[in-house]
């Protein structure tokens, strides 16, 4: 499935293997692609191409001059990107449940938007008279 969901018009990362090798031979590939995460989860070691990446400059303008004109752009393995969205989905299953309903960072469709509104709701709740509404 996380194979399926890699977009094909990236750009390789160190290792080569294009998002659309990935994406369209998903279900070819996909015992294979299982067999190196399950490998790599019980090894407890990730291969070391996976771990590097590529800097490449994008320019920022149509005709840079300076270094400042161009903006980093980091390359990395579509494979290890695959298997750290399944390794955090299981990671959020499994804290899920744990985590203070108050967390507001660092959980998907909660932010800082929430934050505020269950502020004010709190300040609003505080320092309204008495016997209102």
């Amino acid at each position: 499935r996380e194979l399926k969901k890699t977009k094909a018009r990236k750009a390789t990362g160190p290792d080569n293997i294009s998002s659309r090798l990935l994406r369209e031979c998903a279900d070819q590939l996909c015992e294979v692609v299982l067999f190196m995460f399950n490998l790599s989860l019980s090894l407890e070691r990730v291969p070391a191409l996976w771990k590097t990446s590529c800097v490449v400059p994008v320019p920022k303008i149509s005709h840079p001059k300076e270094l400042n004109h161009y903006r980093p752009i980091v390359l990395t393995s579509h494979l290890m990107k695959a298997m750290e969205r399944i390794v955090l989905s299981y990671l959020r299953n499994q804290v899920s449940s744990a985590l203070d309903p108050l967390q507001f960072a660092y959980r998907s469709a909660i932010g800082v938007d929430d934050a505020i509104i269950y502020l004010l709701h709190r300040h609003c709740l505080i320092w309204r008279p008495l016997g209102t509404l």
